[in-house]
């Protein structure tokens, strides 16, 4: 277990765990998407934390599926937990996964902190136009992760307090028979008709909707951070690249003197200069290869989870459509149905939103590339150009294994896909 653990966490560092605090403030470390595992104290207390998490989630996952099953008569509360049972699966999901793949998730946040330009840094005019990028991409990221925590935090709640409250003020209700005092409908094993089985069961329904809100939010929180952290690099890429010929000068004055006048133009015949302009070019074509890697190693890290994710809204959105439409008398069910409906498309525009701007940035780069003065150049810079010429020919496109792309074709799919399913289910109702 021990070695297991070192293993887990060999890449973690206080550059890590810095970043991570900058970025997610405790978000990571409550959800238990990475826990704290530098020391045997927290180590202890972090697979506790783990153990009662997926123990939640799975003892909630079985009780939904029951919950389902006794409820196969009356469509709009099955359909109903089957919204909570999708929501069961994906948490328990993600924190497995995330766990699991902890050494990556290092790597692509200590990627984060030192940034991807390499060992050489870029001159002092880039760090200056760096800095709006990082001010912008911090801004956007607080205004998100506080929208994303209050529409998580409100959602449970409406659940967990209105729903069977406003079903109740409806003429034409009928109450259902299964566990008829709690606010949820939902099946246990115990009864609820005393103070400790009701309490006992509305304390682990409290627990339920607080771990998927937690962990939903700090999860679009973390491919928000990352995309943006990609898409921003690329953009910096190409500053880098507009700015190649005043780079070169600054260069060439830094070490041949300031007093000495020379035009880019002449680069050709003065060799000094053009080795000044390879060795700018050298430090784009090391950035460029390390946001490549980083890429490669963001979409193994999400590809899948992304994947499952967009999968599971169109269904939860087609069954929330149904409960909608047959929830005859059940005002706070069809009420929840549309939050559900309403949240699933806008975590899936958000979340390919996120990965389009990678791609984006990405194409811009190529535009950049080709605009470049190469006629101008001798034959050894405008080979290196051509390079990255050919590596930007491909799009930094996430997706999971070429079998489906994450960008805003996918997003109609994704709506055409839960409106068959809808059809299929209403059919089925």
């Amino acid at each position: 277990m021990q070695k297991f653990l070192d293993n887990l966490c060999s890449e973690d560092g206080e550059i890590v765990d810095k970043v991570m605090y900058d970025e997610y403030k405790y978000l990571l470390r409550v959800s238990c998407i990475y826990p704290k595992l530098n020391t045997s104290k927290w180590r202890k207390l972090s697979i506790i934390q783990f153990i009662l998490y997926l123990s939640c989630l799975l003892y909630h996952l079985i009780i939904f599926i029951i919950t389902a099953t006794k409820l196969k008569h009356d469509k709009t509360e099955m359909f109903q937990s089957l919204h909570y049972l999708a929501l069961a699966f994906m948490m328990t999901y993600i924190i497995i996964i995330c766990n699991k793949n902890r050494k990556k998730n290092a790597q692509i946040h200590r990627g984060i902190a030192t940034g991807l330009s390499g060992n050489q840094n870029y001159d002092e005019e880039i760090k200056i136009l760096k800095k709006p990028l990082v001010y912008k991409l911090r801004k956007k990221k607080k205004m998100f992760i506080q929208l994303l925590l209050t529409y998580f935090l409100t959602l449970p709640l409406i659940m967990l307090l209105l729903e069977k409250y406003l079903n109740a003020y409806s003429d034409d209700y009928k109450e259902v028979l299964l566990s008829p005092n709690l606010p949820l409908t939902l099946w246990v094993p115990y009864d609820t008709n005393n103070l400790i089985g009701c309490s006992t069961a509305i304390f682990l329904m409290a627990s339920f909707c607080a771990l998927v809100a937690v962990i939903a939010c700090t999860f679009d929180g973390t491919i928000f951070v990352i995309c943006e952290y990609l898409a921003m690099e690329v953009k910096l890429l190409i500053l880098s690249l507009n700015r190649l010929p005043e780079r070169t000068l600054n260069l060439y004055r830094l070490r041949h003197g300031d007093n000495i006048n020379v035009s880019i133009e002449t680069i050709k015949e003065n060799t000094n200069l053009s080795n000044c302009y390879r060795d700018c070019l050298k430090q784009n074509i090391i950035h460029h290869q390390n946001i490549i890697k980083k890429f490669y190693l963001c979409r193994k890290q999400i590809g899948l989870v992304l994947c499952l994710t967009l999968a599971m809204c169109a269904v939860i959105i087609a069954m929330s459509g149904v409960s909608l439409i047959r929830g005859e008398g059940k005002i706070g069910t069809r009420l929840v149905s549309a939050l559900f409906c309403f949240v699933e498309i806008l975590v899936c525009f958000f979340l390919v939103n996120c990965c389009s701007q990678i791609t984006n940035a990405s194409e811009d780069l190529i535009h950049t590339l080709y605009s470049t003065k190469w006629m101008s150049l001798n034959i050894n810079e405008v080979q290196m150009i051509r390079i990255m010429m050919l590596r930007s020919q491909i799009p930094l496109l996430m997706s999971y294994r070429n079998i489906t792309n994450f960008d805003y074709v996918t997003f109609t799919s994704i709506m055409n896909t839960a409106y068959s399913y809808f059809n299929l289910l209403l059919a089925f109702s």
